[in-house]
């Protein structure tokens, strides 16, 4: 026996299924833009350790001399 489906259902379900991959899509952006400014903040404090510890080894180098 065969169902027949109207085709105002069949629009409803798809207007369900747009609905689910379009949140799918925005939280895919949205954790994305998470993650990369995560990244740049970790690349940021790496930079600025590093530029610490070469301004503490050259005053280090420095004190015999002063």
């Amino acid at each position: 026996m065969k169902t027949v489906i109207s085709k105002e259902y069949l629009n409803f379900l798809n207007e369900i299924k747009t609905r689910i991959v379009t949140a799918r899509i925005q939280t895919v952006r949205s954790v994305n833009k998470k993650l990369i400014k995560l990244y740049w903040d970790i690349g940021k404090a790496i930079v600025e350790r590093q530029k610490n510890i070469r301004r503490a080894t050259i005053l280090l180098r420095l004190l015999p001399v002063i």
